[in-house]
């Protein structure tokens, strides 16, 4: 799997990293800055290099292009494969995906921080944002999280709505 062979199919590449072509190449432009910092002083297993790479944009051997590294990286976290899945259909080892990702991640997020586009964790940021903008309508993307069941019977029946019935 490439860049340039998914971005001529559209809904695959939208299923593939959640982005349409033009908001991956946004996050492109922000990302090769990133990537091309950080390789000039270090290499692919994230130790120093004594003096500065001096061609940091040069494709690697494997995930040539700064296109397919991103690529990667956004696949990984949108599907989240086993590594060895994700190794098959990028032509790698396993042990290669984990390298990648552990360098790539850190990256992304910088990147995403360029953008402003980092999610808000913390409730009275988000309100003062909300109050900047002024617009009533929002949409939130929330993760369902277990509720804590308290091992007593007794204790779960009186916290219990009643609102479930059974079914015949």
């Amino acid at each position: 799997m490439n860049y340039d062979n998914l971005k001529k199919n559209p809904t695959n590449f939208l299923s593939l990293t959640g982005l349409k072509v033009e908001e991956f190449e946004k996050l492109l432009s922000v990302f090769y800055g990133v990537w091309v910092r950080y390789f000039r002083w270090h290499t692919l297993e994230g130790k120093k290099h004594k003096f500065p790479n001096a061609r940091p944009e040069q494709d690697t051997k494997t995930l040539a292009t700064v296109e397919d590294k991103l690529l990667f990286v956004l696949v990984y976290l949108k599907n989240y494969p086993l590594q060895q899945f994700q190794a098959a259909n990028f032509g790698l080892s396993q042990a290669k995906v984990s390298i990648w990702m552990k360098l790539l991640q850190p990256l992304l997020l910088e990147s995403l921080k360029q953008l402003g586009v980092v999610p808000l964790r913390e409730g009275h940021k988000l309100a003062q944002l909300l109050e900047e903008f002024g617009d009533d309508s929002y949409n939130q993307d929330v993760t369902e999280r277990s509720i804590h069941r308290n091992s007593d019977q007794d204790v779960q029946e009186s916290q219990y709505s009643n609102k479930k019935k059974d079914i015949p």
